[in-house]
């Protein structure tokens, strides 16, 4: 299952490649001060910026801590 890290052990969180990440949908209440369940930001973008313009929550209590790694593309002539 890749949609948590662990559910049949109780481990809610999310892992880095989880559908579920940043599909939830943006409520009122989700400002710069709300939190998931461990306490980290509610909002972060794909790379862990929190509160970035256009963040959306992760579907469930925890936000996704494991931070997306950068692309680099070297064109060459």
């Amino acid at each position: 299952n890749r949609l948590f890290v662990d559910w049949t052990q109780g481990d809610w969180h999310l892992p880095r490649k989880s559908p579920l990440r940043d599909a939830g949908l943006l409520r009122g209440w989700m400002t710069d001060t709300s939190a998931d369940f461990d306490g980290n930001p509610r909002l972060t973008d794909r790379f862990g910026k929190p509160f970035a313009p256009g963040a959306l929550p992760d579907i469930g209590c925890y936000e996704c801590q494991e931070r997306t790694p950068y692309s680099t593309t070297i064109l060459l002539r």
